[in-house]
């Protein structure tokens, strides 16, 4: 080499070679270096194993036989044919492990193999048995990728903390179950309005009122309980019949087929027990005021269910006896006020507000303060009906006095319990049908925003094969056979993919170990709305808060050095992996190494569901071995949707390339999350 470049001891010598990790672009660099001797060509500076075997090129008799697997830049002369053939892939140049390392280390490693000197005056072949040896006893093969994982474990964790949906279809169906009770209950004391005679002939008989409702009572039971009855056998049914369609024609809807129906008798005992119990004490609240009238007026038909009974002698003079004393009177005049259904309805407006303004936003919340809103709703019902019945300073022409909605004031406060219940049965029912209507998520709705769940990109694009050529430069499109016409102002952000659990509304079962995407988070500045964010995240760079540096968690505390901070959707995180922000996942990487992913924001609403997002800088130092990308957000007019989707399905069909629009994935996922509403 010294000869062919005519150089000396003491002169520089440049030395351009292409940057590693960047085989999209094939960046060249250039080092000098300053020549410190020349050496024969001998000895171990003659050492044709120092070249690693590389295919294609060790077996080839000529340099016209090379098979590197892409063009040679430079020509072969004479003298290269020459020296291939009687020194093969000897190296011409020697420079120092730490020079080699600062040009060529990349996330693969820093070294490429490792020389032991041979004992001097012994055989090497003894020696290389017992370093061979030596290997085998301390290699780790965790540390080559190799890596047993119990799955079965896993499954078995990720199905038993899957997601309960209990609480939420329990929540809506307070209000369903309410307004059913509620209509049980007017049906009941409608039957026993017209067997008012019955009850008042069996008082006539001698039956005390205790002994009356406790028959009404058992007969209301044994009604319950044969209606509980063929309600479990209509909700067995039903329900196979609901899982059926899951699996088959609304297959969609969950992803999977795997749904099979389960039930077991003590969940079959419990919801018998508890619909016939809960039947048993609505039955009980409207047979209270039964059988209290006194049994001529039952007999004759002249009852007033709405009215108190008239106090047992004795009951005014202890009332007054006790109004004569003090601290029991005020508590009694205060329990008294409580029990005002306007006082009710202030109170419950007020916890209401209290609730709906402290709590978090959760399905818990929501339902109460509902329910304390329909309280307050219902009380200040009762109270405005009741407020002018028997009020003593209207005059008598105010009495008389006849106008079409103090007729239907008067009508409806008639029966005043009566018409709350009504009321109540109606709001439940609005309430119910108002709420499933508010959590409904829009896809379309303004899509094309970059604050919107597409962040702004027109098209989602995936990949079984790696694609390791800039989709944004025209030599990369160029070397991919895209037409550059078509993708003239498209723009690509391109994700690495670390396969893992689905995390997003289509995984019933709990994520252990989500996807993971590595991007580089300066293209992502500007793109998509942040539910949540840890303190610390600056608000005006969110995504840079993946940068390893300019991150600092909770309370002033730096990143850990095993810890990357990740980026999810955030009803993925709340759901799917039943985490908050801040919060950890443990990982494993390529080399057997732990580590944690912290969550530091989530998304709203994106179609990033059921993965995480990090630094590509921190992917690539745990997975080294994932080349390429195999996801791709793609931003491009919407007039040229069409084109754009034909011409990358067409040109990278060969990397099993599939093109989504964005607003059709997001819309995918609403409607999983609609049809569990």
């Amino acid at each position: 080499l010294a000869a062919d470049l005519g150089v000396q001891p003491g002169e520089t010598v440049a030395l351009t070679y292409f940057a590693p990790d960047q085989v999209s672009t094939l960046t060249e660099r250039t080092n000098v270096f300053r020549v410190r001797s020349i050496v024969a060509m001998e000895g171990r500076y003659a050492d044709r194993t120092l070249m690693p075997e590389f295919p294609g090129l060790s077996k080839a008799e000529s340099t016209h036989d090379w098979d590197a697997g892409f063009p040679l830049v430079h020509k072969l002369r004479d003298q290269d044919e020459a020296y291939w053939k009687q020194h093969r892939g000897t190296p011409k140049a020697f420079v120092s492990l730490a020079a080699g390392q600062k040009m060529w280390a990349n996330r693969f490693g820093s070294l490429t193999a490792i020389r032991w000197p041979a004992p001097p005056g012994g055989s090497a072949m003894p020696f290389a048995g017992v370093v061979q040896q030596n290997l085998m006893l301390n290699l780790d093969p965790a540390e080559l990728g190799f890596q047993f994982e119990p799955v079965r474990e896993q499954a078995l964790r990720a199905a038993a903390q899957s997601q309960d949906f209990g609480g939420l279809f329990i929540g809506f169906s307070f209000f369903l179950i309410g307004a059913a009770l509620i209509l049980m209950a007017l049906l009941f004391q409608f039957g026993i309005e017209q067997r008012a005679a019955e009850i008042g002939t069996l008082l006539a008989l001698g039956f005390r009122a205790k002994q009356v409702r406790r028959i009404f009572l058992l007969e209301g039971a044994a009604l319950a309980f044969v209606g509980s009855v063929l309600g479990v056998v209509g909700g067995v049914y039903y329900a196979r019949a609901m899982l059926h369609g899951l699996t088959t024609v609304w297959r969609s809807a969950t992803n999977t087929s795997a749904l099979t129906f389960h039930a077991s008798p003590v969940t079959i005992l419990i919801g018998l027990v508890s619909g016939t119990l809960v039947a048993v004490v609505t039955i009980w609240f409207v047979l209270r005021k039964q059988a209290r009238q006194p049994a001529r007026a039952l007999l004759a038909g002249e009852i007033s269910l709405e009215r108190r009974p008239p106090a047992r002698l004795g009951e005014k003079d202890a009332q007054r006896a006790g109004s004569e004393t003090g601290a029991p009177s005020r508590l009694r005049r205060c329990l008294r006020r409580l029990k005002r259904p306007s006082v009710i309805a202030e109170i419950a407006l007020l916890l209401a507000l209290v609730v709906a303004v402290s709590s978090e936003m959760n399905a818990g919340a929501f339902f109460g303060a509902g329910a304390l809103a329909l309280l307050a709703g219902l009380a200040g019902t009762s109270a405005w009906l009741g407020r002018r019945r028997g009020d003593e300073s209207l005059t008598n022409s105010e009495k008389i006095r006849v106008s079409l909605p103090r007729l239907l004031r008067n009508a409806v406060a008639r029966r005043k319990s009566r018409s709350v219940a009504t009321v109540a049965l109606l709001a439940s029912g609005v309430f119910l049908i108002a709420s499933i209507g508010a959590f409904r998520l829009d896809a379309e709705a303004d899509a094309w925003k970059r604050s919107s769940g597409t962040g702004g990109f027109a098209l989602i694009g995936e990949s079984t094969l790696p694609i390791v050529k800039d989709l944004n430069t025209a030599e990369g499109r160029d070397a991919l056979g895209l037409n550059e016409k078509v993708l003239k102002d498209v723009k690509f952000v391109p994700f690495r993919v670390r396969d893992g659990d689905d995390a997003s509304c289509l995984n019933l079962n709990r994520a252990q170990q989500p996807r993971l995407l590595g991007v580089k988070p300066e293209l992502m500045n500007g793109n998509f709305s942040f539910a949540a964010k840890a303190d610390g995240v600056n608000n005006e760079r969110p995504w840079g808060s993946l940068v390893r540096g300019e991150f600092y968690p909770m309370r002033g505390k730096v990143l850990a050095s095993n810890e990357v901070s990740a980026i999810g959707d955030a009803a993925s995180i709340q759901w799917a992996l039943k985490k908050k922000i801040g919060d950890t996942l443990a990982y494993r990487d390529e080399r057997g190494n732990d580590f944690d992913v912290r969550l530091v924001g989530g998304l709203a609403n994106s179609i990033l569901q059921g993965a995480l997002i990090i630094d590509e800088a921190e992917f690539t130092r745990r997975f080294p071995g994932v080349s390429g990308y195999r996801m791709f957000l793609i931003d491009c007019p919407s007039n040229a949707l069409p084109q754009v989707s034909a011409e990358l399905t067409r040109a990278l069909q060969d990397y099993g390339f599939e093109v989504t629009p964005a607003a059709q994935r997001l819309a995918a996922f609403n409607a999983v999350q609609n049809t569990y509403l």
